[in-house]
Parts: structure tokens; sequence; C-alpha cells
């Protein structure tokens, strides 16, 4: 049951790949690219099945074949197949949208590329320090990389939890490095007096004085707006979320901000996760003891491709930990 709601979820991902690949053609040029796959389909079918394409019953024995052949292929196999197949299409054709109608429409395609794909999540979920570059990073060596390393990366993320509702996201709010805890001094926050900007730029608290605090939520700092661009900005107020807990959220999804239950003169702000920062999150966790892969990590790009408060409060947490692990310099 596990393969089959495995294998149904990157059929989504395939489709949808697909889907995003067509552009708007007549029905000549569609007509057109249709026999063209079909007739790499019959080379396929000839080459890596052995199967006639006048064989009686083959829409029948193809599926069969094709799921014995790729079961037992090494997965150093699965990728020379699957190269030997990208080089069937010709060089002047729409090789990436081609390729993707080869993955929807043959059986045998489809199988190889889910062993692909399925690879490259397991390594995702191994990454380290000096491997994240490599995975993250988008391949334009080929079209068969690039279409394992986009569906790959959609599904892993897809399964992460990460695009949900912010409010339904796991959180621990003090070690977190979306989360940045913002302080208006001495005085309380008025729960229903929080708000934040249409553009998804600022957050504003009122205290118990009636003072107002503004905050920068991608830098996470305080700011002092001009009166004139004070009054351009459009303010979302919060909402009650299960009834238990007042919170706002800006319009994107983006940043959920509430006032902290122990300490009502801080507010806790949330960013939603970026791949990026998920990704060297993991990689952290999976060599936290590996200074060697740690430094990798703080040397990498993807590190790097972090925005805002995250990316400060992870490279203080990482370097951190490397300096506990030893005293040689990064």
């Amino acid at each position: 049951m596990v393969a089959i709601r495995r294998y149904f979820l990157y059929g989504l991902m395939f489709n949808s790949f697909c889907l995003m690949a067509m552009d708007v053609k007549t029905f000549a040029e569609e007509n057109a690219i249709n026999l063209y796959v079909q007739k790499i389909c019959d080379q396929i079918d000839s080459k890596h099945l052995k199967i006639d394409k006048n064989v009686c019953f083959r829409r029948i024995i193809g599926p069969v074949y094709s799921f014995i052949q790729s079961s037992f292929l090494p997965i150093e196999q699965v990728t020379a197949e699957m190269e030997k197949i990208e080089n069937y299409i010709s060089s002047d054709a729409d090789r990436e949208g081609v390729f993707k109608k080869l993955v929807a429409k043959h059986w045998y395609v489809n199988y190889l590329m889910r062993a692909l794909v399925e690879k490259k999540i397991e390594d995702l979920n191994q990454v380290k320090g000096s491997t994240i570059d490599a995975l993250y990073s988008v391949s334009n060596e080929s079209v068969l990389k690039k279409v394992v390393h986009n569906c790959a990366l959609e599904t892993f993320f897809f399964k992460s939890g990460m695009r949900g509702q912010l409010e339904d996201m796991p959180r621990d709010w003090l070690n977190d490095i979306h989360c940045i805890i913002l302080s208006t001094g001495k005085h309380g926050i008025q729960q229903r007096f929080v708000f934040m900007s249409s553009d998804g730029q600022y957050l504003r608290a009122t205290d118990d004085y009636n003072n107002e605090i503004v905050w920068n939520m991608q830098q996470g700092v305080e700011v002092d707006l001009s009166d004139a661009d004070y009054g351009q900005i459009k303010w979302t107020p919060g909402d009650w979320y299960s009834r238990k807990r007042y919170c706002v959220t800006d319009t994107t999804n983006t940043y959920q901000a509430e006032r902290y239950n122990f300490n009502h003169s801080l507010m806790i702000l949330l960013k939603r996760p970026q791949e990026a920062s998920y990704l060297c999150e993991k990689a952290f966790n999976n060599n936290k003891y590996h200074r060697q892969e740690l430094v990798a990590l703080r040397n990498s790009r993807t590190l790097q491709v972090i925005e805002g408060f995250p990316r400060d409060n992870f490279i203080k947490a990482l370097d951190g930990h490397i300096s506990a692990l030893g005293k040689e310099s990064l």
C-alpha cells in the first residue's frame, strides 16, 4: 500500500510537470508531437523490451514487460537506460517536452523515472554539507537530470509539510531558525492590536500605553517609518485560530506573529521555511557531530540562498556548534 501511494504521488508530479511543459499549440503541432512520441515509444518497445510493434495484445504485454524489466535493474543501469532513451530525441525537437510526454505515456520510462526520483529523494534525506549544493542546484547537463531533479525536489518538499498553512506547522519557538523574538521593552502588548502590512514587509504592535512599534519582518528589526510611508500602508488585522490563540498572518501566508504567552512584552514572529533553509537544517541535523561536514555547510552556496533573519539565526547556531566541536578556524 505504501508503494502504491508513493507511485500515485509520483504520477501526480509527473503529470503536473508534463502539463507545465506544454505550450499552447495548434492541433496539427500537437498531433505531430504525439506521432513523434509514439515513434520513440515503438523504439523503446523494440530495443529495450524486445516487443514487436505488430504483436497482439501489445497494450497488455507492454506494461507487464516494463514492470518486470525495470524491477531488477541497479540504479546505474537505470540511468544508462534513461540516457539511451533521451538520446532518441532529436536535438531540433522540444527535448524536455517530448521527454516528459514519454514519462507520462510509456510504462517503462515511467518506472525508470520513478526509480531515479526515489534515489534522488533518498539522497536528499541523507544530505550533508559536502553534497547540499549538488543536490539543490538545478542541473543543466541534460534533460533527464533536470526533470529528475525538479520532480524529486517537488516531491521531497511537498512531503515535508512546509507548504501547508502556517498555523498548522509544528514549531519550536525558542530553537527554530524560522522564529525570532521581538521585544517592545517593558510594557505588555495589546493582543488585539497587532497588524501586518498587506505587502508582507512590516509588523505593527501597540503596547499597554498605546505606543506603537513597527518591525521589518524580513530582518526582524525595529524600524521608524515616515508619516508618508506609514500612511500608504494597508494593515491586516489578526484572527483567532482554533479559538486557542490570536495570530496575525500576512496575505502571502509567509509570516505569522503572535504575543508570547509567558511574557506579554514579547512578540514571536514565524517565517515560512524556504526550500534552502529546510535543506540546510536537515544537513545540519544529519551531521551535527561531524565538523568537516558542518564547515562545508557553512561555506555552501545553498546557505547563502536563505533570506532574512532565518539565515542570521542559522549562521549563528552553526558557527557556535562548529566552535564547540573544535578550535580550528573556518
